[in-house]
């Protein structure tokens, strides 16, 4: 299997701590990365950074209404296996959360600006399926993208268009939430299901690399200011999750060692054996994750321009984050206020140890004010 097929399939939106409620994900045996960190904690930016492996600072897109300015020198990963003799095509959520550029054939599910949006799975797998019909005839190996938006979409049918970043209602109801949003990921669960048993029916199973992964967490109202995503730097909305599958090449394996979502263009690439100057990207390959149990984990940056919650700034990153194996230092740019968190005794990040005079404040700032 000198070149396998890619087939990206993209969980728009789901929490890396709620594929547990995903009983047909739970059967998928492959390489899960489950501690795997978004640039940023919503889709446009985060999935320019997937796609390049770049920050938003090489990509020109870090904020809400960056995508126009992509900057078109920086290569894509359709871009690359086109380059090597694929065929590449992808279904999209909107014309804003990817670079276009590389992709023989890329559709959209919705403007930008459009209401309409898809809210079931049914509707879904019958759009994705007849992608798959599409390149049925295609002699080059593939390069398929499927964006599962049905998550997000109701999540901004039901959350972000009923409540405020406020809303004690929704706040206050965090066991009403988890459970919405549960149902959600089952639907999305339902979907994987039946791309899967397309895949299969169509012999596209056994000469594929698949990639599940989700491009952002969300909020089921752990922060008031944040009712679902883009406001802040906490690990709900940050950590995120990837699932390699094919048997030759990645072994049934969950790594909790840290990594980062822009690590996912380079490990295709590398896997792929595609020569790439490491230096193009601000990502490295997750390969040696798979042989050596001593590899350690990066250092994940992040950062936000929130469209609400208590400091708005939509056109430009005002909340910045470093996040080691054990600690994280966010900054808000805004306010100038600093939060540190010991991320190993206080995950749910509730504890600010800022300005404490503990040393690793110290060492983590130069981390996070070069990329400031």
């Amino acid at each position: 299997m000198d070149k396998p097929n890619i087939i990206f399939i993209l969980v728009d939106g789901v929490r890396h701590d709620t594929i547990k409620d995903m009983p047909f994900f739970s059967t998928l045996q492959g390489t899960l990365f489950n501690r795997m960190f978004a640039y940023a904690p919503y889709s446009i930016a985060s999935l320019h950074s997937i796609f390049t492996g770049k920050y938003g600072k090489e990509t020109g897109v870090d904020n809400y209404y960056g995508a126009p300015n992509f900057r078109k020198e920086c290569r894509t990963l359709p871009q690359f296996l086109k380059e090597h003799g694929y065929f590449t095509i992808g279904d999209a959520m909107n014309d804003m959360v990817i670079p276009g550029q590389g992709f023989d054939v890329l559709t959209i599910q919705k403007g930008f600006e459009e209401e309409k949006v898809i809210e079931n799975a049914e509707e879904m797998i019958a759009r994705h399926k007849n992608i798959l019909n599409t390149v049925e005839d295609i002699k080059k190996p593939l390069f398929v993208y499927l964006h599962c938006s049905i998550v997000h979409n109701l999540i901004v049918k039901n959350v972000v268009k009923k409540y405020t970043d406020t809303s004690e209602e929704y706040f206050s109801n965090r066991e009403g939430n988890q459970k919405m949003f549960s149902s959600y990921v089952k639907e999305a669960d339902a979907y994987l299901k039946s791309i899967f048993d397309e895949l299969e029916k169509k012999g596209l199973i056994e000469n594929s690399v698949i990639i599940l992964a989700s491009d952002h967490g969300t909020s089921t109202g752990e922060r008031a200011g944040e009712k679902v995503y883009g406001s802040f730097c906490y690990d709900y909305t940050l950590n995120t999750f990837a699932l390699f599958l094919n048997k030759e090449r990645f072994p049934e394996l969950e790594v909790s060692k840290l990594v980062r979502s822009v690590d996912i263009m380079p490990t295709i690439l590398d896997m792929l054996k595609i020569n790439f100057n490491e230096q193009e990207f601000r990502g490295s390959s997750l390969m040696p994750f798979l042989g050596n149990p001593d590899e350690k984990s990066r250092i994940a940056f992040s950062e936000t321009g929130g469209l609400g919650g208590p400091a708005p700034s939509p056109k430009k990153p005002n909340v910045k984050a470093i996040r080691t194996e054990d600690w994280k230092l966010i900054i808000n740019t805004s306010t100038n206020k600093r939060e540190l968190y010991d991320m190993k005794n206080d995950p749910d990040e509730k504890n600010n140890l800022a300005g404490k005079g503990l040393d690793i404040e110290e060492k983590l700032w130069p981390l996070l004010e070069k990329e400031m």
